[in-house]
């Protein structure tokens, strides 16, 4: 009985390995996509944090508290800007985890096409040494039959 030997087994090896390697890609790309989210879920808490807090002086003047309105005011404006530049980082992991999904969506359908050709060589494989196993049965019947006619 001779061995199956796929003679695409090298590219099939190779579109494996790369359907790998755009998993690993897509992973760390998920993983930064939520790195972002949490960088801007956690500017958006202390945003919310500072909106909410009440202005309180120790002393009661007006000047103080003004003082204390307006450095809420641009401590809010800076919370703002980092606001935009997270979304911004956002708006990119989201983009580049896209761009990765599609990348391992063709490298498996790329995997995916070697491996229906190889299963069709499987099967053919098989199906010749079915196909020598029945001849080869076929003969052994006809040589008993020969044999037993001719002893008769």
């Amino acid at each position: 009985m001779r061995r199956f030997r796929f003679r695409l087994q090298t590219l099939l090896s190779v579109r494996e390995r790369l359907e790998d390697m755009a998993e690993q890609k897509l992973a760390l790309k998920l993983a930064a996509q939520a790195e972002a989210e949490a960088k801007l879920n956690a500017i958006l808490d202390e945003k919310e944090r500072v909106l909410l807090s009440p202005i309180t002086a120790t002393e009661s003047s007006w000047g103080r508290r003004l003082d204390l309105l307006l450095q809420r005011e641009r401590y809010l404006q800076t919370l703002d800007g980092r606001v935009g530049r997270a979304q911004y980082d956002l708006d990119v992991a989201k983009r580049s985890t896209e761009q990765a999904r599609r990348d391992l969506v063709k490298a498996r359908t790329d995997r995916e096409v070697v491996s229906r050709l190889r299963q069709k060589a499987l099967d053919a494989h098989w199906q010749s040494l079915l196909s020598s196993e029945q001849a080869q049965l076929d003969d052994l019947a006809l040589m008993r039959r020969t044999v037993s006619s001719k002893m008769r």
